[in-house]
């Protein structure tokens, strides 16, 4: 596959996801529909590999203007990484793939949690105080019976004495 920036050819490698790295140019990576999620979650060692190569000064530059995707061919739109700060992305409208200019796989892994992942954490967070919630009325349920069993039991004892 072609670099979008700089048409070199890409190389592809293993990251938590398959990923197509230009190695040989730009140094930009390119991230089908949700791999760059998968590699923002991985372990600090693939992290740090990518970084690396991404660190390297590239060898090939073009004139800028408008990318196109390398997997559908569509003129990629560029949007925040809706992060703080800001990190500026080419994103593809069809088929989802992200592109990461030189140096900007480091400050998408710094920056701050995007609104995908705030809107997770508000999920799993709802997920265990349901499941809170439910064990809670597990226990003043069998409060109440309890309760129930020693008050219908409270005459019978009185009677007995």
């Amino acid at each position: 596959m072609k670099c979008p920036a700089c048409d070199a050819e890409m190389v592809e490698r293993h990251f938590g996801a398959t990923i197509d790295i230009c190695e040989h140019g730009c140094h930009g990576v390119w991230f089908d529909r949700d791999e760059l999620m998968v590699v923002k979650r991985a372990g600090e060692d693939v992290n740090r590999e990518l970084e690396q190569l991404q660190s390297r000064p590239p060898t090939r530059f073009r004139e800028r203007g408008t990318l196109v995707c390398p997997r559908c061919q569509t003129p990629m739109q560029i949007r925040s990484s809706g992060s703080e700060p800001a990190v500026y992305i080419d994103e593809c409208p069809t088929c989802g793939g992200v592109f990461l200019d030189h140096g900007e796989v480091v400050l998408v892994r710094e920056s701050r949690p995007n609104i995908i992942d705030s809107q997770q954490r508000v999920a799993e967070m709802m997920v265990r105080e349901s499941a809170e919630s439910r064990r809670a009325d597990e226990r003043t349920r069998t409060l109440v019976e309890l309760a129930g069993r020693v008050l219908w039991e409270i005459p019978w004892i009185l009677l007995d004495d």
